[in-house]
């Protein structure tokens, strides 16, 4: 059944939340193996549990970032929890290419208050230059503010990063919490110190509404060094970094 079906044939007032959620964000899905029930029980309210299959799925996570593609995984609604968890996808970055997102969860605890709470776990597998790409996203602007490029550095990076905000028709951007924490692997950058080429095997990254750091050993031209990068976010800061460590 396409979803546009599924949503037809679904009562208006039956977790209207959820119901508008759908047809507003998910752009466009396959849905199969789809099993409902009703339970009623006496001087209780009747509990509803959904739970299907979906694929070729097009979902709009965030309104003011790309959306994920080619998605596919299961969903189920609880009673008044709703899942969605992303066996595959991906989330195609202005440079940098593809983010695969597999492993990624969108949860909703209570889909029966109004602005309910959306909880996102993003699990996020691309180069370097994506995810700084997709941080640089309006309306965040978080590298362009900085006056640093998305293509920082050279590398891959695998990101965890949870996102939190109430479902409303308009969410702005200062409203929703967010924090990143991943692993930046082979990386090489000439352009985090001037005239210098940086390498590591292995770096952990920590990102949030404040800033960017990059931390780890590696070295600096030809010294050993163990060092940490800070990068704040915000239009006062003027293209100014630090870069703290031993050699």
């Amino acid at each position: 059944i396409t979803l546009d079906r599924l949503l037809a044939l679904w009562p208006v007032a039956a977790v209207q939340g959820t119901r508008e959620w759908l047809g507003t964000n998910v752009l466009d899905a396959e849905i199969s193996d789809l099993t409902g029930a009703l339970r009623f029980a006496p001087q209780a309210r009747p509990l509803i549990s959904i739970s299907y299959l979906f694929s070729g799925a097009k979902v709009q996570a965030l309104e003011n970032l790309p959306p994920i593609t080619g998605a596919s995984g299961y969903a189920s609604l609880n009673d008044k929890a709703y899942t969605m968890v992303f066996e595959e996808g991906q989330v195609q970055a202005a440079q940098g290419g593809l983010l695969d997102v597999q492993g990624s969860v969108l949860h909703i605890p209570d889909v029966s208050v109004e602005q309910a709470r959306m909880q996102i776990s993003l699990e996020t597998n691309s180069s370097i230059e994506a995810v700084l790409s997709l941080l640089d996203h309006p309306p965040l602007e978080a590298m362009t503010n900085a006056r640093q490029p998305v293509d920082l550095a050279e590398g891959r990076a695998i990101v965890s990063t949870q996102i939190g905000f109430a479902i409303d028709k308009v969410i702005p951007f200062e409203a929703i919490d967010w924090t990143a924490r991943g692993r930046l692997l082979n990386v090489s950058s000439d352009k985090l110190v001037e005239g210098r080429m940086i390498r590591a095997p292995e770096l952990e990254a920590r990102a949030d509404p404040t800033g960017l750091t990059i931390s780890g050993a590696g070295t600096l031209g030809k010294l050993p060094v163990r060092s940490t990068w800070r990068q704040e976010f915000g239009p006062d800061v003027n293209g100014r970094s630090t870069l703290e460590g031993t050699i």
